[in-house]
């Protein structure tokens, strides 16, 4: 399992106009954006040693109104075409580098001030299954 190359084919498959994707978490935000990183990592879960990994996508809205934050993720996260869920949904391999992923769940919706302690955002987060 390689961390960086998930990482970078979950990005690949975001491909979402007007938002930035980072595949490291970086020292200042710049919304609308979305945050790659693991969160866990088990290894050899099966007899072939092949591993389960949880990745968090989390999205970081604009926050200049808050309305216009708040419609801004609820396109990203509806089940329609277009949305960013819809984009991680579409390729259950990531282009082939993974055997699968898929998307379990949407969690942490809220104001939450991130990096400096001080600025607030509106974020989600995605949780994304990876069998690799």
């Amino acid at each position: 399992m390689n961390v960086g190359n998930i990482r970078a084919a979950l990005a690949d498959a975001m491909g979402l106009a007007n938002m930035r994707v980072l595949t490291y978490v970086p020292d200042a935000l710049n919304p609308p954006c979305a945050v790659i990183y693991p969160e866990r990592i088990d290894y050899d879960e099966t007899y072939d040693g092949r591993a389960t990994a949880m990745f968090v996508v989390l999205l970081v809205a604009s926050t200049g109104s808050q309305q216009a934050a708040q419609a801004q993720m609820d396109d990203w996260v509806s089940n329609v075409p277009d949305s960013l869920f819809a984009a991680l949904t579409h390729d259950p391999t990531l282009g082939g580098v993974v055997e699968s992923a898929q998307t379990l769940t949407l969690r942490n919706w809220g104001m939450q001030a991130l990096i400096d302690g001080q600025t607030r955002y509106l974020v989600a987060e995605f949780v994304e299954e990876v069998f690799a």
